[in-house]
């Protein structure tokens, strides 16, 4: 996430584990490599809150992005 203050790899396990994230890969063969991430905060039953979305400049401008956020 490089458009957020530096965090310790240890940090950004905990910060993605306690979150629900979502994300697609592109993939080529057996290969898979991300393109495009959602972070939520949610107590899974009544609230949730947006705090992330982050695609790849390569696959901007396709509303992978919107998706994300509509899911």
């Amino acid at each position: 996430m490089c458009w957020a203050r530096w965090i310790a790899h240890d940090q950004m396990e905990t910060m993605l584990d306690d979150s629900c994230t979502l994300g697609m890969h592109e993939a080529s063969g057996a290969e898979r490599r991300p393109i495009d991430m959602a972070r939520m905060i949610t107590d899974y039953v009544s609230s949730r809150c947006l705090t992330d979305v982050y695609v790849l400049k390569g696959f901007r401008g396709h509303g992978l992005g919107l998706g994300l956020g509509q899911c």
